[in-house]
């Protein structure tokens, strides 16, 4: 077993040492028509040297498909449809290496439509088809298949071969279940290929096939399924491909293995059960991120009903699978399976998922703030617009419920994840609904019986779920924007400092100055009392153990303790305490980061630098410490850096000798930090070794070291840190730190303190500018400025600095500059370049419509894991590793009409420029019939809805009526992602509050955020009291899902449902338990008459079920404390300042999802199937037959068989007899003949049907046949009529596999024949040209002869001589001057092509000499011409070989050593004659001239 590798790999080398000299070495300068000749006549030669001219017809192919598109007869006799002929031998060969080769040579030949049009007419797909379904030991000869096969699709996708089609659907079928490993390459193949020509993919059965290879082990990665998905949606889409699928049974077939424990996509599938159901997972929440799949899904009675009724099946695996599932769906943190609800909780918390991308080598702190800390941009986000759709449709579904009821289920682990999700969901219902539809959501029905159940354990349960709901929401706000590392924190410190009003340096003196009178009290206060701390005291016991052994909680508070400097041992505590903190001493900062409580060890680092820098400025164990940081900052700046320096690579990365930079980030914070670290020229080190000269070994971790120095840094005053980063970004080398630096600026930005704001924007533009700066670098630095000029005064310090953009190649830069027309500066500035009005007409030809390409990349770089990189490129997909899959904030682009309609002059423009009319009138049509209008819809959508976003904008709207279209098309479109382009354009319209009336007149409710935070909650609006949500809405409507009541947020006040109040409420619930007259009907009827921002709704239910304290029941204990407790929050419904965010809701949510065009296209007749069915008779057809319909309609079929009887009966008289003996049976006669014929096909027939028992018996009837009557599956004929019955009927994979092994006898020696047949008959053309072109040129040399009165005395002996026979030709090989005929230099030059000849001028004593020639003689360099003939001829060896017309360029007249010109005599061999032209050199025409005279 050892060996096996070796052995393969041998094997391997031998084989490429062959292949590399069995090709052969073409001249690529010499005619096309030469080449040809020599390499297919070569190729139609049996033996292996045959192989070795495949692989120069590659380099041949671009010349030949050029040839063949001009018509130029470059090729001479040859044409595209005679090469194919001539490859065909190759394609039946019984090598996989030369059939492989042949194959690749197809794919260089097949570059247009017109070339495969030939290659169809060749009948080359069936022996395509015939490679790719034969599984054997021929990977490599598959593989040059299924590429022949997508270069076909993509130059004529409709006129792609239905065999073709079927060929890959089949492996894509059964691939998985055959064990083949192109399954996944043919699944792929056909969901990018369909895309060309969906009719003839989808009439072939590719939907379905399509669907269940995301659910089989085709697709070996889930992230995979989002892709197949995407294709399936595309379908879905149009109404053109609609009718052409059934989409409600094959988007519910991806339910099923949540409905099926038992699901299986083929018999003995290998699968496990978990994996098929991730793989589910990822489909349904590809399909619910896409609006054909959101329609489809979310409208009534569709199988998302039956998904969220699951989780009220009492069993635990599929009740947490569905919870999974909408985990995932609503991009929330799965909790971990638990019993322990505080660690179910600490996991879900969304920082858990998010904490990989944090990492050091990854984001690190940039990617941390751009998480938690909340963008700047005020433009709308489309993807909470999509959210709140979604969840508003859910919660339609009943999903608020029936987690509800799974939460007081029998399984805690249950219990405890429907909780978590339920918490969840009741959040972003408080953040993303409108306030007149929180009632409808945040009152529970269910748990709230629950907790009146006759059943003690569902009453325990349903109140510790309350509680516990209780503590999610608080634990939520406590949460929210927390920072979890110490360098995000230090720079949240920073800002506070800043925004404070002082800068840190004065906070610092004056702390000083209090801390100073502060002391003295102290002082005399303990001279009086004489005692010490307790804490303290502990702590000095510890003073002799090693110093990991402190209480280091215990130590932040001491060191914050105002008496502690006090103390007489404080003094040796601080020295003990630097000791370990001391690089040099390999204590702390041999610490690895993973090791418990190294956070508080880095933490209690921070504060004692508070604690030297506030109260002891002067001491010098901080400079110490300083010091000795700052010498191992030297220690890595040289070419060998130690391996146990402190802050080595390897060191720095992975142990907390990193909390270093971390320290010389809270000394920038005061002047007196500032102080000691230039003391101890730390910033010159730091230079030394990020920008100035960094060694090899640091360059490799040159990120790292600029990630830890920088992120810590204070910015927020001009200083050595904004210089130290300048030199960063502009000069560093490495190109994934300057990213990384320009990330961080976008987290800066994000603190909104204008001073730093301008040096960020001035950083970015310089980074702009910067020619040497990589496209990934420029990317990112516009992607931050185009987030940073929502700010006013961001957007006029950008105008200001008036930067040089390329908008004309770059996307992100046009994006920037349409910024400028939303203030009068910009416009200003833009009139003053001149580039106004074209780039206004620019927006108009080109802008309008790139702008849809723009956005609906912004949509997709949010919902998809296929996200695009820092270089703008799309890469692999968003892996499964990590457990959370975000949705990015989708802010809608720039529009030229959104900038301009912020100001009056830009309403003007608009009005001048006409620029909203065609808009108009594309809404008003609707005509969606092409992609191309539907474009242009989606256009005109987007730009009516940036109008919106501005009162006058929307009165410009209003006056056309143009909204009412817009919410039609959201309504009723037919094209369902038309649906969506028309919600976002509301979504963009209710940013207004003129456009929020208008759009609660049509049906339609905003949604406000408060000003103060960014956090989403419930305004107070004027029209609420009387809202139509209360009382006409489908939320409460019993015809639509069910009925609905609730409350909002803090409507039922947790701390009344407190632990210690759990008795009174069981016993409550015991007494509301017996029969009454009040039910819960009752209360639902009495809710939906309260306002929903009254609480008396909720304080009513309290008090019903909470009469007086006076019954208790026997035996029933009430549960324990499971949550710790909180302190209060604030109270969330003050009124608070708020704003419209651009998120708008229906009121009736079916009026979007629903399915009326089903009924509207079912109604119309039924388009024709554009499928090329073809009819199969008795009759043979011939037009596809191999052998039949292989007509050479410029040959004559006489000298085809007078060829085969005269040239190859030698060559193939074994392998001819032994395959006609199969053929030709001696008792066969042609009744036998046709008998087996029809046995056959309907054998072939019934294999296509779907009775999988009957296959087996006709497969055994095959073998049998087989062996009685072999010559069947030797005929050319029938296994031609084999393959038309594969395109006609759609054959598994194994059965086709099975009958091309039952053809594998198929006598192919017919297209050899045919093939030497065609090369004959070129070569005898192209020798038949040469031949008069050189009787025409010598007739025109004699012309010019007599002309000018110079005869050849030895040419006219010549021409009066009979011609030699060949015999003396062949006898004699070198021939004197009366033997052969000199061309003269024009007759030459004619017959030889000019790019290959050169005629050398010559020197005035040579032409002295030249002209006393009696001939006309000329100098040719470099090339030689050798034309040879086949006709019965023999060359000079006497070897008996035939000569092919070919053309030997590759010989070179010049002499290497000394470049002289040495004679070549040029001769053409014709039937016997030879003429050449004898080249000499300047000596020897001077010889023959003096003896000429």
């Amino acid at each position: 077993m050892m060996l096996k590798p070796n052995i393969n790999r041998m094997r391997a080398f031998h084989r490429s040492q062959r292949r590399e000299a069995d090709e052969v070495k073409i001249d690529l300068d010499a005619p096309l028509e030469s080449n040809l000749n020599e390499i297919l006549r070569n190729l139609v030669q049996s033996g292996p040297a045959a192989r070795g001219y495949l692989r120069p017809l590659v380099k041949l192919a671009p010349a030949i498909v050029l040839s063949h598109h001009r018509d130029d007869n470059k090729m001479g006799a040859w044409n595209l449809l005679k090469i194919f002929r001539c490859l065909r031998v190759f394609l039946v060969d019984e090598e996989t290496e030369v059939k492989a080769e042949a194959l690749r040579v197809l794919r260089h030949l097949t570059a247009s439509e017109s070339t495969f049009e030939v290659m169809c007419r060749a009948l080359i797909p069936s022996l395509v088809v015939k490679s790719l379904d034969i599984v054997l030991d021929n990977k490599v000869e598959r593989l040059q298949a299924l590429r022949l096969m997508r270069r076909c699709a993509s130059v004529a996708p409709l006129k792609f071969p239905l065999e073709f089609a079927y060929c890959i659907l089949a492996v894509a079928n059964d691939g998985a279940a055959e064990r083949d490993n192109f399954a996944k390459a043919c699944v792929a193949t056909a969901a990018e290929l369909c895309i060309g020509n969906p009719h003839l993919w989808l009439a072939s059965g590719t939907f379905m096939t399509l669907v269940r290879s995301v659910l089989s082990s085709n697709v070996s990665e889930p992230r995979a399924a989002e892709s197949l998905v995407s294709t399936l949606m595309y379908f879905v889409n149009s109404p053109k491909t609609r009718y052409m699928i059934n989409a409600d049974l094959g988007l519910e077939y991806l339910i099923s293995p949540f409905t099926d424990r038992n699901f299986e996509v083929y018999p003995d599938d290998q699968m496990f059960h978990h994996e098929r159901e991730i793989k589910a997972r990822v489909a349904i929440c590809s399909i619910l991120r896409s609006w054909p799949g959101l329609i489809y899904l979310c409208s009534e009675k569709s199988g998302l009903t039956k998904l969220i009724e699951l989780l009220r099946v009492p069993d635990t695996e599929t009740q947490r699978s569905v919870m999974d599932l909408f985990f995932d769906l609503f991009c929330l943190q799965t909790p971990e399976w638990t019993t322990d609800f505080r660690i179910a909780l600490l996991a879900a918390d969304d920082k858990t998922g998010l904490q990989r991308g944090w990492l050091l080598y990854e984001g690190f702190v940039a990617a941390e703030g751009a998480d938690l800390i909340p963008p700047i941009s005020r433009c709308v986000n489309l993807s909470s617009c999509y959210l709140a759709l979604l969840l508003q449709a859910m919660v339609m579904h009943g999903l608020l419920d029936a987690v509800a009821e799974a939460t007081v289920g029998d399984e805690e682990q249950v219990s405890i994840h429907a909780t978590v999700l339920l918490a969840e969901l009741l959040h972003m219902c408080s953040r993303l609904f409108p306030h007149d539809a929180s009632h409808m959501c945040h009152l529970l029905p269910g748990l709230i019986d629950a907790t009146m159940s006759p059943d003690m354990n569902i009453r325990l349960k349903a109140i510790s779920v309350i509680n516990r709901l209780a503590y999610i929401e608080k634990f939520k706000c406590m949460t929210i924007g927390v920072p979890t590392s110490l360098n995000l924190d230090q720079q949240l410190l920073f800002c506070q400092q800043a925004k404070s009003g002082r800068s840190s340096a004065e906070a610092q003196s004056v702390s000083s100055q209090s801390i100073k009178s502060d002391t003295l009290k102290r002082k005399k206060t303990q001279r009086k009392t004489n005692t010490q701390s307790p804490v303290l005291d502990n702590l000095f016991l510890k003073s002799g153990v090693s110093g990991t052994e402190f209480e280091w909680d215990v130590v932040k508070c001491l060191l914050k303790h105002p008496e502690f400097e006090d103390d007489p041992q404080a003094v040796g505590f601080l020295e003990k305490l630097v000791a370990f903190y001391m690089p040099s001493n390999r204590q702390f900062s041999a610490i690895e980061t993973e090791r418990e409580q190294a956070r508080n060890m880095c933490s209690a680092l921070l504060v004692l630098t508070d604690f030297f820098l506030e109260k002891l400025p002067d001491n010098y164990l901080l400079d110490d410490l300083v010091t000795d940081v700052c010498n191992c900052l030297k220690q890595i700046q040289g070419e060998n850096i130690p391996p146990n320096s402190v802050l080595s690579p390897a060191k720095a990365s992975s142990t907390l000798s990193q909390a270093y930079f971390l320290l010389i980030g809270r000394l920038t914070g005061s002047v007196q930090g500032l102080h000691i670290l230039k003391k101890a020229t730390i910033f010159e080190q730091l230079t030394k070794l990020l920008v100035t000269s960094p060694s090899t070994a640091s360059m490799s971790y040159n990120d790292v070291y600029i990630k830890l120095a920088l992120s810590p840094l204070n910015y927020t005053s001009p200083g050595p840190s904004r210089e130290l980063f300048k030199h960063v970004i502009t000069s560093n080398r490495c190109e994934s730190a300057r990213i990384y630096c320009v990330n961080l600026l976008r987290m800066l930005i994000r603190f909104r303190l204008n001073d730093m704001s301008r040096w960020v924007i001035k950083l970015l533009v310089e980074c702009l500018s910067d020619d040497s700066a990589e496209t990934a670098i420029k990317a990112t630095a516009y992607e931050v400025l185009n987030e940073a000029c929502d700010v006013v005064d961001n957007l006029d310090a950008l105008i200001a600095l008036d930067p040089q953009l390329n908008t004309e190649n770059e996307d992100q830069a046009w994006m920037l500059q349409l910024r400028y027309f939303s203030r009068a500066k910009g416009v200003a500035l833009l009139e003053k370049k001149g580039i106004m009005e074209s780039e206004i007409n620019r927006w108009k030809s080109l802008g309008a419509l790139k702008y849809v390409k723009w956005v609906e990349d912004v949509i997709n770089q949010s919902v998809s894991r296929h996200r695009r990189g820092a270089d703008g490129k799309y890469g692999r997909r968003y892996s499964g590793e990590h457990k959370l899959h975000r949705l990015r904030p989708a802010f809608c682009p720039p529009h030229l009409l959104g900038q301009l309609a912020s100001h009056a002059p830009g309403i003007d423009i608009i009005r001048e420029k006409n620029l909203v009319e065609p808009l108009y009138e594309t809404i008003r049509k609707g005509n969606v019939d092409t992609p191309t209008v539907i474009f242009y819809v989606k256009a005109a959508l987007w730009g009516v809805g940036h109008l919106c976003k501005t009162p006058a904008g929307l009165k410009l709207v209003q006056e056309q009526d143009i909204l009412q279209k817009v919410v039609e098309l959201a309504k009723t479109s037919n094209v369902l992602s038309l649906r969506g382009t028309a919600f976002y354009c509301l979504c963009l319209a209710s940013v207004t509050s003129e456009g929020c009336d208008i759009l609660s007149a049509m049906g339609w409710e905003g949604v406000r955020q408060s000003s103060a935070s960014n956090e989403l909650y419930t305004s107070q609006r004027s029209e609420s009291v009387g809202s139509q949500w209360s009382f006409d809405s489908s939320w409460t409507s019993a015809n639509e899902f069910r009925d609905r009541a609730g409350s909002t947020r803090d409507s039922i006040s947790f701390d009344d449902i407190s632990l210690t109040h759990n008795e009174d409420i069981i016993n409550t619930a015991n007494a509301v338990s017996q029969p009454s007259t009040w039910t819960f009907t009752d209360m639902r009827k009495m809710m939906r008459y309260y306002t929903s921002q009254a609480d008396a709704s909720g304080y009513g239910t309290l008090k019903l079920l909470r009469p007086k304290r006076g019954y208790k029941s026997n035996g029933e204990v009430p549960p324990a404390a499971t949550t710790p407790n909180l302190p209060p929050s604030k109270d969330d419904t003050d009124c608070m300042p708020s704003v419209l965010v651009g998120l708008v809701l229906p009121r009736h949510i079916n009026s979007i999802f629903n399915k009326d065009f089903l009924a509207l296209e079912k109604a119309q007749p039924a388009a024709a199937n554009d499928l090329p069915r073809e009819s199969f008779g008795t009759v043979h057809k011939q037009e596809t037959c191999l052998r039949c319909g292989d007509s050479l309609k410029e040959e004559d079929e006489s000298s085809i068989a007078k060829f085969s009887n005269e040239v190859i009966p030698e060559r193939s008289n074994t392998s001819t007899e032994s395959k006609e003996c199969l053929a030709s049976p001696l008792k066969a006669t042609p009744q036998d003949r046709e008998q087996a014929r029809n046995d056959l096909l309907r054998y072939v027939i019934n294999l296509a049907a779907v009775y999988p028992n009957s296959n087996k018996a006709v497969e055994q009837l095959l073998l049998s046949m087989k062996q009685k009557q072999p010559w069947v599956f030797s005929d050319l004929c029938l296994f031609s009529d084999c393959c038309h019955l594969m395109r006609i009927f759609q054959l598994r994979q194994p059965f086709r596999k099975f009958l091309q092994e039952l053809f594998m006898d198929v006598n192919f020696d017919e297209f050899r024949t045919r093939a030497e047949v065609i090369v004959k008959k070129a070569t005898a053309i192209s020798v038949n040209a040469i031949r008069e072109t050189i009787r025409e040129d010598d007739e025109e040399v004699k012309e010019l002869q007599r002309e000018r009165g110079i005869v050849n005395k030895n040419r006219s002996n010549v021409e009066a001589e009979p011609k030699a026979s060949p015999q003396q030709n062949s006898t004699d090989s070198s021939c004197n001057d009366d033997e052969t005929r000199e061309l003269p230099a024009e007759a030459l030059a004619r017959n030889i092509n000019s790019n290959n000849w050169k005629e050398r001028p010559l020197s005035n004593g040579q032409r002295e000499e030249t002209d006393k020639c009696e001939t006309n003689k000329v100098i040719i360099e470099k090339k030689s011409l050798r034309i040879r003939c086949d006709e019965g001829t023999t060359n000079n060896r006497g070897d008996g070989e035939s000569l092919g017309t070919a053309f030997d360029s590759s010989d070179k007249l010049k002499d290497g050593n000394n470049g002289k010109t040495k004679s070549v005599a040029i001769t053409v061999n014709c039937s016997g004659d030879e003429v050449g032209g004898k080249v000499p050199d300047p000596a020897t025409s001077r010889n023959e001239a003096a003896g000429d005279q």
